[in-house]
């Protein structure tokens, strides 16, 4: 065996099968999902804070909070029941937006100038959050491949076997 073919063979083995691709664009996709819904969701929060009025907008808020509360519990019971990572994480993100949204209530009430403030800040913090995630998720599908994959000892074994 030539030692062009050993690099050949190595540079094959570091590329990956579409499985992986596969894996990192659905991890990449579902991130951008949840990142633009939850944008929209606080872009549709500012929106209502310019156009309703103060006493309604925090019954609005009142409501979103318990809603995204119930739909948090949901996602935990079922994942917790299934033994779902993944929708117990999202269980877990569902009530901070619930957290967040009952925090926002306080600040329409109390702090309403600095309020205008508080929804973008919100929301640029969650998208990083949900930017890190990507690329943590990729981080970690790269390398449990590598890990699952590391046939190149093998390869440079059988050259100096032969």
């Amino acid at each position: 065996m030539e030692e062009s073919e050993i690099i050949n063979q190595i540079k094959e083995k570091k590329k990956f099968p579409e499985d992986v691709k596969s894996k990192i664009i659905s991890q990449i996709v579902e991130s951008t999902v949840s990142s633009i819904i939850v944008y929209a969701y606080f872009i549709f929060l500012e929106l209502g804070a310019k156009n309703i009025h103060n006493n309604i907008y925090v019954t609005d808020l009142k409501v979103f909070s318990v809603s995204f509360a119930v739909l948090a519990i949901v996602f935990l019971e079922k994942g917790y029941s299934n033994k779902n990572n993944k929708k117990i994480c999202m269980g877990i993100e569902i009530l901070i937006v619930a957290i967040i949204t009952m925090l926002l209530e306080y600040c329409a009430l109390y702090f309403l100038p600095k309020y205008r403030l508080a929804i973008p800040i919100f929301a640029i913090v969650y998208n990083i959050y949900f930017f890190l995630k990507a690329l943590i998720g990729i981080r970690k599908i790269k390398n449990e491949y590598k890990r699952n994959s590391n046939d190149i000892k093998e390869i440079v074994k059988r050259k100096y076997n032969e």
